[in-house]
């Protein structure tokens, strides 16, 4: 079974060891910038080469990490890829519903069997190299809640590396997909279906990195604590007020006051957020209504 992947973590020592993702991100973003940093002490490295920077005038590394993750965090603001407050566009689990409907009609008779597939196409990718964790379906069968397992094998091993669609066949969970073991008035019931699998970036992606120098620049200027921007970057509302993208125009809330307090922070960097490589790996447009019955 594969394990889920946590989210980027905000401190650089987490329990005293340092991510690799971190490390990989933080050593992007330094050489890109030109950043020095003050090399590892009394925590455990990933690599030998962090380890021997021997730099002791240059910034603080967790400093200079919890700056590295509140940009990675704004960019993936932008980009669609947050859920819960500590998400990134990084490598990490995700957790898919899915509600799948029988679409042809029951006759008084009989009807008409439909395919033997669920299609499920995967809301977030790139995908890790096996991504599922767990997976199960859950319905409401004569008056009792039923769940079915998904193992992590089973969902590895039916989905199209190619188009990132799942595909669930009804001939292998009977029980539950059957009515009686028949199609016959399958359309009355509903199933939902839950996924977690690993998808995201391995690292920062090479056409962000010139968008980072500037976000950690204004944040070197602001006039807020980074305590306070951090509480603020993880809310998913009151960041910008407006953003235009052709013809479409999307508006948030400015209720929340904590996060209406980096609005000076942001103005600079409203610009910058929509440059076409933000838009390359951007899920905003994509976002749909997936679990057709086909």
């Amino acid at each position: 079974m594969s394990e889920c992947i946590k989210p980027l973590p905000y401190d650089f020592f987490e329990d005293g060891k340092i991510d690799p993702r971190a490390e990989v991100i933080l050593n992007q973003v330094s050489e890109h910038c030109g950043i020095d940093y003050k090399p590892y002490r009394g925590s455990e490295s990933t690599s030998s080469e962090a380890s021997n920077n021997e730099n002791p005038d240059g910034e603080d590394v967790d400093l200079l990490w919890k700056k590295i993750w509140l940009a990675v965090r704004f960019l993936s603001l932008h980009a669609c890829w947050t859920d819960a407050d500590d998400d990134t566009m990084i490598m990490q689990c995700r957790t898919q519903q899915t509600t799948a409907n029988q679409l042809c009609g029951c006759t008084r008779k009989c009807c008409n069997c439909d395919d033997d597939h669920i299609v499920i196409p995967l809301e977030y990718a790139p995908l890790d190299d096996e991504p599922f964790v767990e997976g199960y379906i859950t319905a409401v069968v004569a008056g009792q809640f039923v769940k079915q397992e998904l193992t992590a094998e089973y969902l590895n091993d039916h989905l199209d590396p190619y188009t990132n669609k799942l595909y669930i066949m009804r001939d292998d969970f009977p029980d539950i997909f059957y009515w009686n073991h028949r199609c016959c008035c399958l359309c009355k019931r509903q199933f939902t279906i839950t996924l977690k699998y690993n998808a995201g970036y391995e690292s920062l992606p090479s056409g962000l990195l010139p968008l980072v120098c500037p976000i950690l620049s204004k944040l070197d200027d602001a006039k807020i604590s980074l305590s306070d921007c951090a509480s603020a970057m993880t809310k998913t509302v009151g960041l910008l007020k407006r953003m235009k993208n052709g013809n479409i125009e999307r508006e948030w809330s400015d209720k929340d006051n904590g996060a209406s307090a980096t609005d000076t922070l942001l103005t600079d960097i409203f610009d910058v957020a929509l440059v076409a490589e933000l838009q390359a790996i951007s899920r905003c447009g994509e976002i749909s209504v997936p679990g057709d019955v086909i």
